[in-house]
């Protein structure tokens, strides 16, 4: 597996959750922090823990995570991805969970080799806590591009 792959899924990541080294509450009102954490130093982020991180500690635990999401993710698939549909895929099982990706039609519809209607799941993931929100809908359409581009 390329190394390229890791990278790009990183920085794509990075440019959807952006960073924050204090905690907050995201749209779901789940409190977090870096880059999108909800689990730092093994244990939930909350509003007084961590009280800081540093930007070059957060981009080096989401390299561990998305290297480690990677195999998880790769562990499921029963059929070959193209670089650009892995990227695509650790972007949105990062955001989703790899739960909510196991139980998913869009993992049915890959391991069944039906990558155009794999691609069509992706929009339907664009609410947080029953709400759409625009910027789920925007990182789900360029998710799906980039799974869609060979």
């Amino acid at each position: 597996m390329s190394n390229n792959i890791l990278n790009e899924a990183t920085q794509l990541i990075q440019v959807f959750e952006g960073f924050e080294s204090k905690p907050y509450q995201d749209s779901a009102d789940i409190w977090t922090v870096g880059i999108g954490f909800t689990i730092w130093n093994h244990k939930p982020v909350t509003q007084y823990y961590p009280s800081e991180v540093s930007s070059e500690e957060s981009s080096s635990y989401l390299e561990t995570l998305v290297s480690n999401l990677n195999v998880k993710l790769l562990e499921d698939i029963t059929v070959s991805l193209t670089d650009n549909q892995n990227v695509a895929l650790l972007s949105f099982c990062y955001n989703i969970g790899i739960e909510a990706f196991r139980n998913s039609t869009m993992l049915k519809d890959i391991n069944e080799g039906d990558f155009s209607s794999a691609a069509n799941e992706f929009p339907k993931w664009n609410q947080s806590a029953g709400k759409v929100v625009q910027g789920l809908v925007t990182r789900r359409s360029i998710e799906q591009k980039r799974f869609m581009t060979s």
